[in-house]
């Protein structure tokens, strides 16, 4: 099994429904701990700070649900650690410490997270984050086996970008596979010649207007 893991979380803040959570007390109560909302409390910009803390929890929690499959998102478990001004910081789950960063402009935030054994070094790192339209007209195509798992236009879109990474890495013969576990489809894979790739891991989400995608190589 690779010993290398990558996540990564967008969030749209131009969406109507992540405006202003920052004053959501029973949501922030629910998702965030106390230091965290400490965080938030002295931040300028309250509304990004609880996004970009928010997506770092989501994109560590998927690095985890590939080591445990039967792992449960519980927020509060996954402390954050950051500093405003900082793009880098850390979530820490248990005994476990994911490193993260971040970017964002005043209509998107997006964390990468990854994990790493010390005797696995990486040769790529790559993530990118665009529009949704960019990608719907792309006459990429996706195997049975890849339709299987996409279930909307951002779905497809976030495949496309992922895709496009990858053949720019020299992964050009590959398949983007969920498994359906227990009735539910587990963390994206490659798939290359009809075997797993374990020396790739690839993380990709989407919301609202915006796709994100990320790869990492051993």
């Amino acid at each position: 099994m690779t010993s290398l893991y990558v996540g990564n979380d967008i969030v749209d803040l131009t969406l109507k429904d992540n405006i202003g959570k920052s004053h959501d007390y029973r949501f922030l109560n629910r998702v965030f701990t106390a230091s965290e909302q400490n965080f938030l409390n002295q931040s300028t910009n309250k509304d990004a700070s609880l996004w970009k803390m928010w997506a770092a929890k989501e994109a560590a929690y998927k690095i985890l649900k590939k080591c445990d499959p039967d792992l449960i998102f519980s927020h509060l478990k996954f402390v954050v650690t950051a500093q405003e001004c900082q793009t880098r910081g850390m979530v820490k789950h248990h005994d476990k410490v994911i490193s993260v960063r971040w970017e964002e402009n005043a209509d998107w935030v997006h964390c990468i997270a990854h994990m790493q054994s010390e005797d696995c070094p990486y040769r790529h790192f790559v993530w990118q984050v665009s529009s949704l339209a960019e990608h719907v007209s792309s006459k990429i195509p996706f195997s049975s086996r890849e339709s299987a798992s996409i279930y909307s236009s951002a779905s497809r879109s976030v495949r496309v970008q992922t895709k496009k990474l990858l053949q720019k890495l020299g992964l050009e013969q590959v398949e983007i596979v969920r498994e359906l576990l227990k009735n539910k489809f587990g963390p994206p894979f490659i798939m290359d010649s009809g075997h797993k790739n374990e020396d790739c891991d690839i993380s990709m989400s989407h919301d609202g207007n915006f796709v994100a995608s990320a790869i990492i190589v051993a």
